[in-house]
């Protein structure tokens, strides 16, 4: 019997695809992606049902969001759990994700896509890896009016990439509590959750550890090669560079 195919639509600089696609891995789930050009990926995700990546097909059952990829993948897949049978446990990973999906993944991309898209020499590569010759190429046409929509989309302006900062920082300083100082343990249980997964995904950007999309990205504005500086030196950066070595690796490698 031929298995059902399982395609994540992404886009290959997204923290959430990221997300999603580490899930799969440490799941030891097989999948094909296929990457939506931005500007252009809204209709193919309509044509789908969705409105946003990652979204994904598991044989028939389509699904859009990582939250709801993520809850889909727990549920039908309980091999290699990655939520705690112990309820406290569980509870404390699930409030962890929440926080990271909801307040710290959104500011990271608000942060890091403002300084982005301010002009075409840091926008092209991180954005268009990972695509075909020809969609590659004609990112360098469409760059201006993409970097337009990017920045309309999410509301990009001085005082909102200012505002996402200083979110960016809260929750840096939230994990470091969650961790005790300690940036190689683990955030629940003493094992690899799915809290782990998704705050070292969402925070990724902010450290460009090897293995993630961001690794190798081109010539980068220098406020991010700052951050990314001060970022590594706290024990939240090291803790990502960690999970990534460690765990991100392993499941890459399978």
């Amino acid at each position: 019997m031929v298995s059902p195919r399982r395609i994540v639509y992404q886009f290959p600089i997204s923290h959430y695809c990221e997300k999603t696609r580490w899930q799969l891995d440490a799941k030891g789930l097989a999948y094909e992606v296929e990457n939506l050009p931005p500007g252009l990926h809204r209709a193919r995700l309509r044509s789908l049902g969705g409105e946003t990546v990652p979204a994904m097909h598991d044989g028939d059952v389509f699904l859009a969001d990582s939250v709801a990829i993520a809850q889909h993948i727990e549920r039908t897949y309980p091999v290699r759990p990655l939520l705690p049978s112990n309820e406290p446990m569980r509870a404390r990973v699930l409030e962890l994700c929440q926080y990271f999906d909801e307040e710290i993944g959104p500011s990271v991309r608000l942060y890091v896509y403002g300084h982005l898209t301010r002009d075409g020499a840091a926008f092209h590569r991180p954005f268009f890896k990972g695509y075909s010759r020809s969609v590659y190429a004609l990112g360098y046409l469409f760059g201006r009016p993409i970097r337009g929509a990017i920045r309309k989309m999410y509301g990009i302006g001085q005082e909102t990439v200012a505002d996402s900062l200083s979110r960016v920082l809260k929750g840096i300083a939230y994990l470091e509590s969650a961790l005790d100082g300690d940036s190689a343990r683990y955030l629940a249980g003493g094992v690899l959750s799915m809290a782990d997964i998704t705050a070292a995904a969402l925070l990724a950007p902010l450290v460009m550890p090897k293995g993630s999309p961001y690794e190798d990205a081109g010539a980068l504005p220098k406020e991010l090669l700052d951050l990314c500086r001060e970022v590594r030196g706290r024990p939240a950066g090291q803790w990502v560079l960690n999970r990534y070595a460690k765990d991100r690796a392993a499941h890459q490698a399978h």
